[in-house]
């Protein structure tokens, strides 16, 4: 079922259904490089994803025997045929293409995937975060364990003082040519006061250094197709959907970094951005406004509102 590729350090391995079917096709897996956050980044010590040799497949290890795993396959299951989200707002989701089982990387056995599209596939230099979103990020039919462990990191993290957290980022520095990338505890350790400076760090030319220039606040967070004109088509629709609550979900944020330090000089047209929802391991039904996820949302809109505005004006002094 498995083998390995010595010769060019790549994982070859057999598919399988959910049925476990005999059937086989091999494919060539590479590490999800991208990746800023949860259980699978590198820096969790547990294992991580990955995506085929196209890079247009994401694999999403599922742990078996956590009841979160299997809520989360059928919240994608279900969204592909309900009717009250709207065409507008599924885009928002990633498309999802059902469960395989490949090889552990301890080599002791099987571990579900869910295969899902990748979301950086068509970037060559994405910078990427991802902000979790509400105040609360654990929900009603959770263990008793569970609800304290997360009330007790959501009052020690942002989530419970502004209702985001940074879970993840990286940036890409042209002038260097690397990706600027903390890690877990740095993002985890942040406090309320940082989490501006650090969204204008990610729209920084240079990440790196510790006076960063927030070049590309305006081409990223502005205009028509920015991150706030598509996060205002996502607060619309919470305002009123009653469907689900969409507790410990994060907004994925992505651009194309440009290939040079543009600088002020980078418009609307010259950077590609997406805006993805994300982790859906705790969504439930409801029949009620998710409140929460809909304040979450609100106070990020408010920071990178902020964020453009207070560019400008640096750049109206500046000219």
């Amino acid at each position: 079922m498995t083998g390995e590729d010595q010769d060019e350090g790549r994982q070859v391995i057999g598919e399988s259904g959910p049925t476990m079917s005999t059937d086989f096709e091999t494919e060539v897996l590479k590490p999800a490089v991208h990746q800023v956050a949860g259980h699978g980044s590198k820096s969790s010590g547990r294992q991580g994803p990955v995506v085929d040799e196209s890079g247009r497949r994401f694999f999403k290890p599922l742990h078996e025997g956590d009841e979160r795993a299997d809520r989360e396959i059928a919240f994608y299951d279900k969204i592909k045929h309900d009717d009250r989200i709207p065409a507008e707002v599924k885009a928002f989701f990633p498309a999802f293409y059902g469960t395989k089982f490949l090889p552990s990387v301890d080599g002791q056995g099987l571990v579900r995937h869910g295969v899902m599209e990748n979301l950086t596939y068509g970037f060559k230099m994405p910078s990427v975060t991802d902000v979790k979103i509400g105040y609360r990020t654990w929900y009603p039919e959770a263990t008793e364990a569970y609800i304290q462990k997360a009330k007790k990191k959501d009052k020690m993290t942002t989530s419970g003082a502004i209702g985001i957290r940074i879970s993840g980022l990286q940036v890409y520095e042209a002038s260097t040519g690397s990706v600027w990338k903390p890690d877990r505890d740095w993002c985890r350790d942040m406090s309320a006061e940082m989490v501006q400076p650090t969204l204008e760090r990610f729209v920084s030319s240079n990440p790196s250094l510790e006076t960063f220039d927030a070049a590309f606040a305006a081409a990223v967070y502005g205009g028509p197709h920015g991150v706030l004109a598509k996060l205002r088509q996502l607060e619309e629709w919470f305002s009123t959907q009653t469907a689900y609550h969409f507790t410990s979900s994060s907004v994925l944020i992505i651009y194309e970094s440009p290939s040079t330090t543009a600088g002020d000089g980078a418009a609307d047209d010259q950077i590609n951005v997406s805006v993805k929802l994300v982790d859906f391991a705790h969504t439930v039904d409801s029949n009620t406004v998710d409140d929460n996820f809909l304040t979450g949302l609100k106070a990020l809109m408010s920071i990178l509102w902020t964020i453009l505005e207070e560019h400008v004006a640096r750049r109206s002094r500046m000219s």
